[in-house]
C-alpha cells in the first residue's frame, strides 16, 4: 500500500513504519544514555582524587574534568561553584582512591566547610547554605476536638443519643 508522502512523492507503508520505528529506537538511545545528574553522580567512580593545598575552585574544576573521563558515554557531570575564588577560595588536602562522585564531593564540601544541591542537571556547591527552593505540603489527621484541647478548652462533651419517637 502506498500512502502520499509530499505533494507528489509516494512512500510505501513499509518505509514509514521502518522510519517510525528508527526515530523511536534513536530517541530512547538518547534518552537512555543522558540520565540525570542525580544518578551520574552516584554512578560514576573516579579512580583517584589527590588534592594537595589545591584551592577548592581548581579541585571542582579537575572533579568535573575526572567525572568525564570516567563517565563511559564522555557526559561527565556539571559542577558549578559559586563562592570564593584564587587565593580567597578554602584550601584542601586529600587523597582518596576509588571513590564514587558523590563521596568525592560530599568529603569536599564537608572539609572546606561548603554546601552541595545536585539537582538534575548539575551539582551547585556554594559557600551558604541553600534555601528551600520546593515547597512540601504535609497533612496530618487529627482528632475533631484537636483546637478545643489546644485553646486548653475541655473537650466538648457528647450529646445523650436522641430518642426515637416511634421506637418504645
Amino acid at each position: 500500500m502506498r500512502v502520499p508522502y509530499r505533494y507528489n512523492e509516494v512512500i510505501d507503508v513499509q518505509q514509514l513504519g521502518f522510519i517510525v520505528a528508527l526515530v523511536c529506537i534513536i530517541t530512547l538511545f538518547a534518552e537512555a544514555s543522558e540520565g540525570s545528574a542525580r544518578e551520574r553522580v552516584r554512578e560514576t567512580t573516579i579512580p583517584t582524587v589527590q588534592y594537595r593545598d589545591l584551592g577548592v575552585d581548581s579541585a571542582f574544576e579537575q572533579l568535573s574534568e575526572a567525572s568525564r573521563t570516567a563517565d563511559p558515554e564522555g557526559h561527565g557531570v556539571n559542577i558549578v561553584y559559586s563562592g570564593p575564588e584564587g587565593d580567597a577560595a578554602p584550601r584542601i588536602t586529600m587523597s582518596l582512591r576509588r571513590v564514587t562522585l558523590y563521596d568525592a564531593i560530599r568529603y569536599i564540601t564537608q572539609v572546606a566547610g561548603l554546601y552541595y544541591r545536585i539537582d538534575d542537571n548539575a551539582v551547585i556547591i556554594s559557600d551558604e547554605p541553600f534555601r528551600a527552593d520546593r515547597i512540601t505540603t504535609r497533612i496530618y489527621p487529627v482528632q475533631p476536638t484537636f483546637m478545643d484541647v489546644i485553646r486548653g478548652g475541655k473537650e466538648k462533651e457528647e450529646p445523650p443519643p436522641r430518642r426515637d419517637p416511634f421506637f418504645w
